[in-house]
């Protein structure tokens, strides 16, 4: 059979694939060698149910390619980094591994710990995946995601009510915002909630606003950390000045610093703060549980100077390591996750907690209103390069930076302008410690 009577095949095939008028009973290539493959992955933390799903997929797989075994192993989050650490030294470990993404990810790429699985998959497949961007170096992709989460603002409705606020329309602008937080405050309820103890509430806030004032929040996120740009810059600058606002005015919880990200999300559901930050399927969890009369989900108020809006996002991803054995067969099962049935499987395990990250998982199909919604939220961010800020920033930024100012901050030991030089100043730490990065991510 010639090449060009493959091609036409396969894109008949995949048509009937998409169409539901035929199953995958046959494997995605046939390998006559035996392997067996050992994937690492993270998630099940976040995602209840997840481990089910691979689990149910690599037993599928087998199927479909006899002569392939697959261990599909859940790393811990405190093992992650140093199960990569000891396979990388040792030049022996899994077939596919994880650092979660973005920069974390990045940084191993740089390193020389990545094997470029454009070397492995066609650009014919890899161009449906979302978030291809951060999955790329140097005119390689290197890693694929197999899924996309965002972040959100919840808002509690009873408050609303009680505030005398429309329940079913949060606020849109900044400056109405501000105005449902003073009704809130008016009777004797915290109107945000959001904890600073751990540190994360200083990330996962300003990133809501401070992504709205970037032109492109990937690239300027990443100038700023090579130095083109600056964090006290007017993007990054402008949020500390606005949470500076919002404590002054005491929207803020009381104790905020000393109280950690995760304990403060509660407070919502609780019904002792009207708005919070959360992930959806966090959400959706509370609605089932008290009712989409009770808890909301809402965008982020619009600053004035907006430039860009949306649900900040990111990919949890995998990648092959250069000393892997097998890496054919590794790569044909990562594009087996993003097939059609595959894809559509994973919905059908998680639906609405997290996004089949390709564009061949179509939206439009799923019934759910509030899943089609999420969705459609998280693709738009991840199309538009609507990234959290902390799955692009070097660890030592996050931490002395954002962390460790944003503390110091609400707790009212600093100034916003304080805040901003703090931030700059992990970011020259960070090049001044890491040369040979700095010049790989100038390129990213």
């Amino acid at each position: 059979m010639n090449s060009k009577m493959i091609k036409i095949l396969s894109v008949g095939i995949g048509f009937l694939l998409m169409a539901g008028l035929i199953s995958l009973t046959a494997p995605v290539h046939s390998f006559a060698q035996k392997a067996e493959l050992t994937m690492w992955w993270w998630g099940e933390q976040d995602n209840p149910g997840l481990g089910e799903y691979f689990d149910s997929m690599a037993r599928k797989y087998e199927e479909l390619n006899p002569e392939i075994r697959l261990n599909v192993i859940l790393q811990g989050t405190d093992e992650c980094v140093p199960a990569v650490q000891a396979a990388d030294s040792a030049q022996k470990g899994p077939n596919i591994m994880t650092l979660w993404g973005g920069v974390y990810m990045m940084e191993n790429v740089w390193e020389g710990d990545v094997y470029p699985i454009s070397n492995l998959i066609p650009e014919s497949e890899y161009q449906h995946w979302l978030g291809l961007p951060v999955l790329s170096w140097n005119n390689q992709v290197w890693a694929v995601n197999l899924y996309g989460y965002s972040v959100c603002m919840s808002y509690n409705k009873d408050i609303f009510r009680e505030a005398g606020l429309n329940p079913d329309e949060p606020p849109k602008t900044w400056d109405r915002f501000l105005q449902a937080c003073k009704n809130v405050q008016n009777v004797g309820i915290a109107p945000i909630a959001v904890g600073f103890q751990d540190g994360w509430g200083g990330v996962i806030m300003p990133q809501f606003f401070s992504n709205q004032l970037l032109e492109n929040p990937f690239t300027d996120v990443v100038n700023a950390v090579v130095g083109k740009s600056h964090f006290t810059d007017l993007g990054f600058a402008d949020v500390w000045v606005r949470i500076r606002e919002l404590m002054e005015k005491g929207y803020i919880m009381k104790g905020a610093a000393s109280v950690p990200y995760y304990e403060a999300q509660q407070e919502v559901r609780a019904g002792r703060a009207a708005f919070g930050f959360a992930v959806p399927g966090q959400v959706l969890e509370w609605q089932d549980a008290l009712g989409e009369e009770v808890i909301g989900l809402m965008m982020a108020p619009q600053l004035p100077v907006a430039k860009s809006s949306g649900w900040p996002s990111m990919g949890m991803s995998v990648y092959i390591p250069p000393y892997a054995e097998h890496k054919e067969q590794a790569a044909d099962w990562l594009t087996f996750l993003h097939e059609p049935e595959s894809l559509w499987a994973l919905y059908e395990a998680l639906p609405g907690r997290i996004l089949p990250a390709d564009d061949r998982f179509d939206i439009s199909a799923v019934e759910n209103p509030k899943h089609r919604e999420l969705y459609q939220y998280t693709a738009d961010a991840m199309r538009q390069n609507f990234y959290m800020m902390d799955y692009l920033l070097p660890w030592i930024i996050v931490d002395d930076g954002y962390f460790k100012n944003a503390q110091r901050l609400v707790g009212g030991e600093i100034s916003p302008e304080e805040a901003a030089k703090g931030i700059e100043k992990a970011a020259k730490t960070w090049r001044t410690l890491n040369p040979a990065k700095l010049e790989a991510m100038k390129k990213w």
